[in-house]
């Protein structure tokens, strides 16, 4: 059996699925300080197979993430999941943003109407002991 549930404020650890991947170079900052947000699961047997959730930002926005586990991708469980955390963030008054790299992830967002509206650059810029001067 397949289950949906929410998990409040939860510890973001929930599942075996490579964070990197789905917000490459981002994961630490993507969490917010406490490293809590609220958070959807769905559970097979009492393991976790995906999650999503969001934390607030910029003020009103809320950013949408989700994990899937590899070996349980293409069950349509992302889109579940994210469908949950959009839903909640309506709820409580914020705007919904899905950014998405990896092509799975914008195939999902699209799933759930989400529309591609331009893209972002991120540039990180070297420690200033990299520079040499003389």
């Amino acid at each position: 059996m397949v289950r949906l549930a929410g998990v409040g404020r939860s510890r973001h650890h929930v599942l075996d699925a490579d964070p990197a991947e789905s917000f490459p170079g981002q994961w630490g900052q993507w969490l917010a300080p406490t490293g809590t947000m609220p958070g959807f699961v769905v559970r097979e047997r009492g393991r976790v197979l995906a999650a999503a959730g969001y934390r607030a930002w910029p003020r009103r926005t809320a950013h949408i993430g989700v994990l899937t586990a590899p070996e349980a991708r293409g069950r349509g469980l992302a889109r579940v999941t994210g469908s949950a955390a959009v839903a909640h963030a309506l709820a409580v008054g914020l705007l919904p943003q899905w950014r998405a790299r990896p092509p799975a992830s914008r195939r999902v967002a699209a799933a759930l109407g989400f529309e591609e509206l331009g893209s972002q650059l991120s540039i990180e810029i070297a420690a200033a002991t990299d520079f040499r001067t003389e």
